[in-house]
């Protein structure tokens, strides 16, 4: 007996004593995809009962401030991994992204054991046209420069 998602009854199939079943075609349901049928049948000897396994479907949203931006990555199963796109943005490079604008721990993706629906921030830095400094010979060098990096 194969059971729907909902426990009810989807099909009977009869099998004989030591034969291997076919398993019938997956039951869709919106939010979730099929990832197997929870029970062996390469060797039926005795009455089963066999369920679907699913694994949930979360969304995936992706801002730059207010503005909602189209990162061709909307969704991601439950245990799978998703490398995180990288924006661009003209005179801006990219930092990362992040679960709030206050936020400062950056993802780089989506790892099989976070779940649910998720936001991420952009963040970037505006990219400064600068001239290089040409220092003149020294015997005397600047070793221990302090260099702090300000989000916006």
């Amino acid at each position: 007996t194969f059971l729907d998602n909902n426990g009810d009854v989807y099909i009977e199939k009869d099998v004989e004593y030591g034969a291997s079943c076919d398993y019938p075609e997956e039951i869709i349901v919106n939010g979730f995809v099929f990832d197997k049928w929870d029970t062996d049948l390469s060797k039926v000897t005795e009455n089963l009962t066999v369920s679907p396994i699913y694994k949930k479907v979360y969304k995936l949203s992706f801002y730059d401030g207010s503005s909602s931006l189209d990162m061709k990555v909307n969704s991601y199963t439950e245990g799978e991994e998703v490398i995180l796109p990288k924006p661009s943005k003209a005179g801006y490079e990219f930092l990362g992204w992040f679960l709030s604008p206050l936020s400062t721990t950056v993802y780089e993706k989506v790892d099989s054991e976070i779940s649910g629906d998720l936001k991420f921030y952009a963040k970037f830095v505006e990219v400064v046209n600068m001239n290089p400094i040409k220092l003149p010979e020294a015997q005397h060098h600047f070793t221990n420069i302090k260099s702090v990096l300000l989000l916006k």
